[in-house]
């Protein structure tokens, strides 16, 4: 069986270090820390895993200490991590099973980023989530980024801030991208520690500037976007446009800045400038339908989301948002139809179940609900799944199981108004039906 080394660089993160370290203690071999100067109890708490820790003065380079950490690393894989970082123990055996190829150099994972704010870039509800790791927060952003590679000397980070090994291990092999989580809480830190870390980003991304590259403005403009200032965004990623005016990535995050600031004529004009450029690119055809849409041009947007789909079958934004149109258009059998695709591209996103449950209770198809409703609960408990099996069962006269599915769900949302206002009228039903059938036997 290959071994993993975990590398970390950490700074102050006695709030969090000990949490990572023990959600992958079982499936690394050997836990390496550079430490750029901890005044709290990091240190400590490192030596309690008997990590191998390197202390290094910061330079103001993410790159250059993450490589520091890669020097230590003496096993056959390295996974990196960030203290605010966890994988969850489900995952494990999957990361395990990726060391067993010999045709990939590093897995692509995807950085989940906990947030409560709904109008992020990449929003995703946490509604109906598997992971236990998202029940406290609205949802998250997402990301794509290699953090599980091969122990080779030539795949190492670049850049100082926004690193990466992507770019060295395409030199020498190939990337595979996975749905693996990194379960990340840096958003969710108080928000000194997140002002403070987003400056910093700022002022390391402001010193790549003067190379005047376009990746740069682009990366530039994206931080500033995250920090909610829409007109260095603009302005920057307008100069990436500018440098590099073949390259669309820049505009549609252009797009998404002007859908922000609701200029949604802009973002349209930006997105079908890209759009020209690429006319082969999904993603820019799902966000040119969310802009059609704003603007009630539907007709538009259908097309748009439909093209998307085309191009990439599994773009599930694109099904989500066509499906989330046609619902609105009253278009039920091709909405079921979509989510049925939906959950064969993300078979372990509930909220697909729930949805399509959700919408055969709508049709007066209990049987069918039923049954999809079951079935999203082998994938994970919750309470939303247990009140709606709950309501089926009620409507199909099955007062005892109901009850029981609407306790199990107030077990996990113990605090609800509406499960409360449920359970007391279902007391209230059964009592009646009670009454009822105690009066006919007699």
């Amino acid at each position: 069986m290959p071994t993993i080394s975990l590398c970390l660089i950490t700074k102050d993160e006695e709030s969090y270090l000990e949490n990572c370290l023990n959600s992958v203690k079982d499936i690394v071999d050997e836990i390496i820390i550079v430490d750029t100067g901890s005044k709290d109890k990091t240190l400590n708490i490192a030596k309690k895993f008997n990590a191998k820790i390197i202390e290094k003065p910061w330079n103001n380079n993410f790159s250059e200490a993450r490589n520091e950490s890669l020097k230590y690393a003496t096993k056959d894989w390295i996974l990196v991590l960030d203290a605010d970082e966890t994988i969850t123990k489900k995952d494990q055996k999957e990361i395990k099973k990726l060391t067993e190829s010999n045709v990939y150099l590093g897995y692509m994972l995807i950085q989940r980023s906990y947030i409560n704010d709904s109008s992020s870039i990449k929003w995703v509800s946490a509604k109906d989530d598997p992971y236990d790791e998202s029940k406290k927060y609205s949802g998250w952003v997402y990301s794509g980024i290699t953090r599980l590679f091969k122990n080779d000397k030539r795949i190492r980070f670049q850049h100082p801030v926004h690193e990466t090994v992507k770019e060295s291990i395409k030199k020498i092999g190939k990337i595979k991208p996975t749905e693996i989580p990194i379960h990340h809480y840096g958003k969710v830190k108080p928000k000194p520690k997140v002002d403070e870390k987003s400056r910093m980003y700022m002022e390391l991304g402001k010193e790549k500037l003067k190379q005047d590259k376009p990746k740069f403005y682009y990366e530039s403009g994206i931080q500033a976007l995250v920090l909610n200032k829409h007109e260095e965004a603009i302005t920057n990623l307008k100069k990436a446009i500018e440098l590099n005016k073949q390259w669309t990535a820049p505009y549609v995050s252009l797009g998404t800045v002007y859908c922000q600031q609701k200029e949604f004529d802009k973002a349209v004009d930006i997105l079908e400038r890209a759009n020209k450029i690429d006319p082969n690119n999904s993603n820019i055809h799902n966000n040119l339908g969310v802009a059609y849409e704003k603007l009630k041009r539907r007709e538009e947007a259908l097309e748009e989301y439909k093209k998307a789909i085309k191009l990439n079958e599994l773009n599930a934004e694109a099904h989500t948002n066509l499906a989330r149109l046609l619902l609105k258009l009253n278009q039920f059998d091709e909405v079921i139809k979509i989510l049925k695709e939906l959950i064969k591209i993300k078979p372990k996103d509930i909220s697909n179940y729930s949805n399509l449950g959700a919408l055969y209770m709508k049709k007066g198809m209990l049987k069918e609900a039923i049954e999809v409703l079951n079935e999203s609960l082998k994938i994970g408990i919750s309470p939303d799944t247990l009140s709606n099996l709950a309501i089926l069962h009620i409507q199909q006269k099955n007062y005892k199981k109901a009850m029981e599915l609407f306790n199990e769900a107030l077990k996990l949302n113990p605090e609800d108004p509406e499960l409360k206002q449920n359970i007391e009228r279902l007391k209230k039903l059964k009592d009646a039906s009670t009454d009822n059938h105690n009066r006919k036997t007699h």
